[in-house]
């Protein structure tokens, strides 16, 4: 994996996201980034492509392998940990095996416990044994809060050099300084001003960004975006029933309503899929958590029902496999 950011700058209307951004990362290294949320999601938009910059270059082999993990991600803690992620294995076809997975990021004595019952620290490495399904190259990691519990953090820090010894690399962020104190990384000031290196006496006595008190921290969520009626709407994936793919222009069905995507639906699918997303059909993707049933009215003809909906989506024999694998049915 390489990571090569050369004099990159993104200006959005008068505001002035990222100015001489200079930064090289290669396989199994690891930085921290001391900067806001509104800064860290236009590193993110042009890391993934999904915009390009004002001026500079960003090149490198990890786009196949780029994962945000973030303090409110979607998680299914209603289902133990080795149940999670044997659902994103078989959702992924990921060849890499669960029971190594929990025990390389010290989830092994948790695994038959359902995630709403585990810690903090117990869920983000549950996040992080997610992501290494996926066979990541390069991870943006938003550090949480600190916490008392050195031995959850001492195995927090185990998952981060089991990570980098099989070549992936994190970019720790956070808005507050003394979660990034924490690591042993060289952190970076971004913002509109520039990305500068904090000498390490430096970073002793920074506390915080200040920002002006007329405005809001933003929340960290990853959204889908529609346009509708002139506005942009921004879904929450788990919002999504079901996505229709016609005339090459992709509809998300959220509460019994329609709302046209700019994306198309091989990207939905990159970006859904470790949401719990399944591509059913050429024309369809479906949020499996808004199947209530699956019909079939004959050989070649089933769907899956969606639930509080009268809605069906088609299954395609090509996929039937698939889907009971995912499934356990």
């Amino acid at each position: 994996m390489r990571l090569s950011i050369k004099d990159l700058y993104k200006q959005k209307g008068k505001d002035i996201l990222i100015r001489d951004m200079n930064l090289e990362i290669n396989a199994g290294e690891g930085i921290s980034l001391h900067s806001d949320m509104a800064h860290i999601e236009a590193l993110f938009s042009l890391l993934s492509k999904v915009d390009i910059p004002s001026n500079g270059t960003i090149e490198g082999d990890y786009i196949d392998g780029l994962h945000w993990i973030r303090l409110d991600d979607g998680i299914f803690d209603f289902m133990t940990v080795k149940q999670y992620l044997k659902f994103f294995t078989k959702l992924t076809l990921s060849q890499v095996s669960v029971n190594d997975t929990c025990l390389n990021m010290s989830l092994n004595d948790v695994s038959s416990r359902k995630i709403k019952l585990l810690s903090i620290t117990q869920k983000i490495r549950v996040q992080l044994a997610r992501v290494f399904l996926l066979s990541p190259k390069l991870i943006l990691f938003e550090i949480p809060l600190n916490t008392e519990d050195y031995i959850l953090d001492k195995l927090l820090q185990v998952s981060f050099e089991y990570l980098y010894q099989n070549g992936v690399s994190i970019i720790f962020h956070s808005q507050h300084m003394d979660n990034l104190k924490t690591m042993v990384y060289d952190i970076y000031k971004l913002n509109g001003d520039g990305f500068v290196k904090y000498a390490p006496e430096i970073v002793e006595h920074i506390v915080y960004i200040e920002q002006p008190q007329d405005v809001l921290p933003k929340i960290n969520v990853y959204k889908i975006p529609c346009k509708a009626e002139g506005k942009v709407i921004l879904f929450n994936p788990f919002e999504i029933d079901y996505i229709e793919s016609i005339e090459s222009t992709c509809h998300l069905h959220v509460l019994s309503k329609i709302y046209p995507s700019h994306l198309t639906i091989s990207e939905l699918e990159t970006r859904l899929t470790p949401y719990g997303f399944f591509r059913c059909h050429r024309s369809y993707i479906v949020n499996l958590q808004s199947v209530q049933e699956v019909i079939t009215y004959s050989k070649s003809s089933v769907v899956l029902a969606i639930k509080n909906n009268t809605d069906q989506v088609p299954l395609s024999r090509s996929k039937m496999d698939e889907f009971k694998k995912i499934m356990d049915i």
